[in-house]
């Protein structure tokens, strides 16, 4: 975020609060910034110096003046004449970022290979709320170098499950063969030693061994009702 995002976007928010409509606003701001998410020849459209400013004010008005609240429209106004208007998303984060500390919110960041469900982002969330003792606004974002667990953030503090946080001091070879095991076996497919040497190429002795350290580690976890020595990936929520 840029000191000019958060300057406007501050201003914005103490505006908003001050006439009680810093939830609307904020709301309509997340549907704006979305829209241009979508839609980045649109945004480069309003900041295009070719067209006249006044057609591109009657743009803004036309898009979002039936909708949004007027503090709203007036301000995507003053940054387009302003010449500013790229900097919408990072002035809609520092509303958020106020609003959220004003109502006691903690912010939360979930980073994982894949998007995870209504109920694990529901369980999730609970953890989080107990752990802060605040209410969380929690955000998704998935990232597929994200190995077998979830990368949270607090509050700017970092609350890593990942396997990445975990394989601090094993071999080249040992994570090599980890990175095997994880492109051929789904996160929740349960698994024996002898997969583990097809998959990896490891004798028995060994495949036992690399078990044993991926155990030690929390990189796995054994299963029961699946018959004897069954894993699966360690997964975090």
């Amino acid at each position: 975020m840029t000191k000019t995002a958060r300057v406007y976007g501050g201003s914005l928010y103490d505006l908003a609060a001050e006439e009680k409509l810093d939830g609307q606003i904020m709301e309509q701001m997340i549907a704006v910034r979305q829209i241009f998410r979508e839609n980045p020849g649109y945004l480069k459209l309003l900041g295009e110096p070719a067209i006249p400013e006044e057609e591109r004010l009657k743009m803004i008005e036309e898009a979002f003046g039936g909708q949004a609240e007027r503090y709203l429209v007036n301000f995507l106004k003053l940054l387009c004449e302003r010449k500013i208007l790229r900097e919408f998303a990072g002035c809609c984060e520092e509303f958020i970022r106020r609003y959220n500390s004003a109502h006691g919110i903690a912010e939360a960041v979930v980073t994982s290979a894949v998007k995870l469900s209504e109920t694990q982002m529901e369980a999730l969330k609970a953890k989080l709320e107990k752990i802060s003792g605040k209410q969380v606004y929690l955000i998704q974002k998935t990232d597929t170098s994200v190995i077998a667990g979830l990368r949270v953030e607090l509050e700017g503090v970092q609350l890593d499950g990942t396997v990445q946080s975990r394989i601090s001091g094993i071999s080249k070879k040992t994570i090599q063969h980890m990175e095997q095991l994880c492109d051929s076996f789904d996160k929740n497919e349960i698994f024996g030693r002898s997969r583990v040497e097809e998959v990896t190429g490891l004798k028995n002795t060994r495949a036992s061994l690399f078990l044993k350290e991926l155990l030690e580690r929390n990189i796995i976890q054994k299963v029961t009702g699946h018959g004897k020595g069954k894993y699966t990936f360690f997964i975090k929520e």
